[in-house]
């Protein structure tokens, strides 16, 4: 017990110091802020979950996403391939194709883990849900102004061994020297996945508390289509306070997670990019009707493990964000309800997430 104790500490800590270092990037960042507004640009967007925040080491276990997002592509300077291939989609793709919005593109890289309570025995668990992992490659199609923001999403993508979830979990532990999870030999089987995601966030009302502090309101709405997970969410945020970025709010993994502020062609609106740093609180709620979950349900064309999910889902999260000249920098506590019958209690696990404009 002291071991696993000890062990969930120095994870604990080593998250702190990765917010410490985030914080430090940001201060240098803004020592070195210019004073002219910058224009719209690419941009990179790294977001790591994981349960340790809670000391624990179950259910949803990790989720990490790394992502570049590309100019506004109405530039002159953005008329490649891609970005032809791209604005040809655009124009098929309805409440997107409006002229009058900036659209640009994101490719994504992730990987999500999920697990039993127990990860040492090798026998399967038929009362919690069962070892899977899911390794994808995303593409996002983005439209926004500065009233709302449309995102169409197609990950591809495998669950099963051939997402080496097993392998990067049992290398995390090898490396902090925690215990050999060695139940992944229960995982589900192999399996392409491939899902569809729609995203609408609205800014639907903004203002001043005091000379100092603001507030924005931010609802959204989706639609995910596929074997790896079928769902509609409904959801909500509060951000207050200083220099809150011109945005679409903080949310969790998922499309639209990688955003820049919306600004217009001469970049002349862009706070989240002011030299003086924005410090903020938020907080906020995402509620899913879930048809399917292929990490709860088992694989779709073959038996494997499975248990009953819960139809309903529910994320209640609250937390900070700080931006700086080209950074912006999230952290978010989140509790999320109970995703199957037999699950004892709900979860809580910790999601970061920083931004880069260049």
């Amino acid at each position: 017990m002291g071991t696993k104790n000890s062990v969930s500490c120095a994870r604990a800590s080593m998250m702190g110091q990765i917010i410490i270092y985030m914080l430090i990037i940001l201060s240098a960042s803004c020592a070195h802020a210019q004073d002219s507004p910058i224009h719209d640009a690419s941009g990179i967007t790294l977001s790591i979950e994981n349960d340790i925040t809670d000391r624990m080491d179950q259910w949803y276990s990790s989720g990490v996403r790394l992502t570049w997002i590309s100019p506004d592509l109405s530039t002159s300077d953005n008329e490649g391939t891609m970005a032809q291939w791209v604005k040809s989609c655009i124009q098929y793709l309805p409440f997107m194709n409006d002229p009058g919005l900036l659209h640009d593109y994101s490719i994504s890289l992730g990987q999500i883990m999920y697990t039993p309570k127990d990860k040492v025995d090798t026998e399967p668990q038929k009362d919690d849900r069962p070892f899977a992992g899911i390794s994808y490659l995303a593409l996002g199609l983005h439209g926004r102004n500065g009233v709302k923001m449309d995102t169409f999403e197609l990950d591809i993508g495998i669950v099963g061994p051939h997402s080496y979830a097993g392998q990067a979990q049992k290398l995390a532990h090898k490396i902090f020297r925690y215990y050999e999870p060695r139940g992944w030999v229960n995982q589900l089987h192999d399996e392409p996945i491939v899902n569809i995601y729609l995203d609408r966030r609205w800014r639907i009302t903004s203002g001043d508390l005091t000379d100092r502090l603001v507030y924005d309101i931010i609802p959204r709405t989706g639609l995910a289509l596929g074997n790896g997970f079928t769902a509609v969410n409904l959801g909500s945020e509060v951000r207050v306070g200083r220099h809150i970025p011109n945005d679409y709010g903080t949310y969790l993994i998922g499309p639209g997670v990688e955003r820049k502020a919306p600004v217009s062609r001469d970049g002349s609106d862009n706070r989240s990019r002011d030299k003086d740093l924005g410090a903020y609180l938020f907080a906020g709620f995402d509620n899913y009707a879930v048809l399917r979950n292929i990490s709860l349900d088992g694989n779709t064309f073959r038996y494997s493990q499975s248990v009953e999910k819960e139809p309903l889902v529910a994320n209640l999260f609250a937390g900070f964000g700080l931006t700086c000249g080209k950074w912006k920098l999230t952290f978010a506590q989140v509790y999320r309800t109970k995703e199957f019958e037999k699950q004892d209690k709900g979860q809580i696990f910790g999601s970061l997430t920083t931004s880069y404009s260049f």
